[in-house]
């Protein structure tokens, strides 16, 4: 692979998509020793995750694979719960905030468990665990687009201490709300701007470029490409791609989600390998469930190990300061990459 010029000086760099900036910091860079396995939370006899434990949680919404309710406890795989806890709810008796939408305050907070088994890691799921949870963020996203009163969903995965988790059995969330989240908003302008003075997609325009350079191209297959992008903002973040242009994650084929979650868990197997198992975050991009400017997005998955702390410039200037270039990350994932490698 031409893998380009590696980067050893400072460099700012603008990513085209959120206008966020990136200072490129190499020899801020703290020494490998500085990034030993996190702690890892406590496994807890009464884990409400695990199974025989279904009772400490509510009732499930569904679960995966489907089976008969009397089945539910013996063949679930994956399950999903509400919140105990919600960020937001439909309960109207929250008050609403001066300033804010009337009903602002309401959503929907789901959980999504990942597998009977105490692990702490999508990366230690098994292929069908991993599939199922994919397919359940699917399911889940239709059932909430039908009901046509949530303008967006966020899935999103807090996994190990450190990274906001507060349970240490593998799960993630989604969380539906009334607004569509400033963060999404500013991706669709950016979008729409690109599609009206360019005619073409500005994901699509960005994945060409990254297969074509190869540099901080991780993972690539006949579908989906994954790749540190140029303006990553913290150390090995990846953004994950299918090649075809989606807008909705939740109008994906099986097969695709399938490979997705396959790629995935190689990405954070070589996180593991490389970072020795850091606490990690991911996020699902999707277009909102309504928009008009949808035919302008590309979903996509970004992930990223949580190796530094978000300090006062970056919450100061919404700029970042990322010690570990993407082409030098991009390097490291590649040779930690196993393709042929055995789901645990």
């Amino acid at each position: 692979m031409n893998l380009g010029q590696v980067v050893v000086m400072s460099e700012v760099r603008r990513d085209p998509i959120s206008g966020h900036r990136v200072i490129l910091a190499p020899d801020r860079r703290n020494r490998p020793a500085a990034y030993d396995r996190q702690e890892q939370l406590a496994e807890n006899a009464k884990c409400p995750f695990c199974a025989g434990h279904e009772e400490l949680t509510s009732p499930p919404l569904c679960w995966y694979p489907p089976s008969p309710p009397e089945m539910y406890l013996r063949n679930w795989r994956v399950r999903v719960i509400a919140n105990k806890f919600p960020a937001l709810s439909t309960d109207t008796a929250n008050a609403t905030a001066p300033g804010t939408g009337a009903k602002d305050h309401e959503g929907i907070h789901e959980v999504f468990v990942e597998s009977r088994r105490h692990v702490d890691s999508f990366g230690e799921l098994s292929a069908d665990e991993a599939a199922w949870t994919w397919l359940a963020y699917r399911e889940r996203l239709l059932s909430i687009r039908q009901q046509e009163q949530w303008p967006y969903a966020q899935i999103f995965k807090n996994s190990r201490q450190g990274s906001g988790a507060s349970i240490a059995h593998s799960h993630s969330q989604l969380l539906a709300s009334r607004f569509v989240p400033s963060a999404l908003s500013t991706e669709l302008a950016a979008a729409a701007e690109h599609r009206h003075h360019h005619n073409t997609c500005l994901y699509c325009a960005m994945i060409e470029a990254e297969l074509l350079s190869e540099a901080r191209v991780v993972i690539e297959d006949q579908d989906l490409v994954a790749f540190c992008p140029a303006a990553s903002r913290f150390p090995y973040e990846v953004w994950l791609f299918p090649l075809s242009h989606l807008p909705r994650f939740e109008a994906s084929a099986t097969s695709l989600l399938e490979r997705a979650s396959h790629i995935l868990q190689q990405l954070i197997r070589s996180f593991d390998r490389e970072l020795r198992c850091p606490p990690y975050n991911y996020f699902l991009h999707t277009a909102p469930f309504h928009s008009t400017q949808q035919d302008c997005f590309h979903w996509h998955l970004e992930i990223f190990p949580r190796l530094v702390t978000t300090g006062g410039y970056e919450w100061a200037t919404n700029s970042f300061v990322n010690t570990v270039p993407p082409e030098t990350a991009a390097k490291q994932l590649r040779q930690q990459w196993q393709p042929t490698g055995t789901n645990q």
